[in-house]
């Protein structure tokens, strides 16, 4: 057990989901590392988390563990693209 550590709540971006096709709830938990690992990311993350860039935006892939890329299914069309929240 002295691999495990506790992931402080300030690491965690917690997501609800659409619910699934019975109405079962969804949530995915995502640990925001701090640097060097994150590069300063995380702050563009938390700021797009916080301006709900991602609701009603799809999962294009998934690898367990690793990672999830969700996207904006008109960002090819840059008048109906989102518009990122600024700073980003």
């Amino acid at each position: 057990m002295g691999d495990w550590v506790a992931i402080a709540p300030a690491q965690l971006l917690v997501m609800d989901l659409a619910p699934t096709a019975d109405g079962a709830a969804r949530q995915v938990v995502i640990q925001l590392l701090p640097a060097p690992w994150s590069q300063g990311w995380i702050g563009n993350i938390r700021k797009l988390a916080e301006a709900h860039f991602w609701d009603g935006t799809a999962i294009n892939r998934v690898q367990d563990g690793y990672v999830v890329q969700w996207g904006d299914p008109d960002a090819e069309d840059k008048a109906k693209a989102r518009a990122l929240p600024l700073p980003c």
